[in-house]
């Protein structure tokens, strides 16, 4: 792989671990707008989520949902700056292992 493309690899990740936190947190809040304050146990709305002061209620899918968007955006986004540190790491003349690149004489 060349320089340019590894590059373009972590912006992908950057990118795409900041749209997916975006979309999670427009999730919650369209979910804190729209569902339940009580538990439904009618419709399966027995997760409770809050947080500001404002409980609501999720079924399964919809606790499934926003938990993977959170889970992708955050491992997409560490995955991204994790590299970035490492790189600049590698540049500055440490080894993977911390130890220095060249035998000492």
């Amino acid at each position: 792989m060349t320089e340019a493309q590894i590059v373009r690899i972590k912006t992908l990740f950057a990118i795409l671990g900041l749209g997916l936190w975006i979309g999670s947190g427009m999730l919650y809040f369209h979910y804190a707008k729209t569902r339940p304050e009580q538990p439904d146990p009618g419709r399966g709305r027995i997760y409770l989520y809050g947080q500001a002061g404002k409980d609501f209620y999720l079924n399964a899918a919809e606790r499934r949902l926003w938990r993977c968007l959170v889970s992708a955006g955050i491992t997409c986004f560490a995955l991204a700056v994790g590299s970035y540190l490492y790189e600049r790491r590698l540049a500055a003349g440490a080894s993977p292992q911390g130890g220095p690149t060249t035998p000492a004489g």
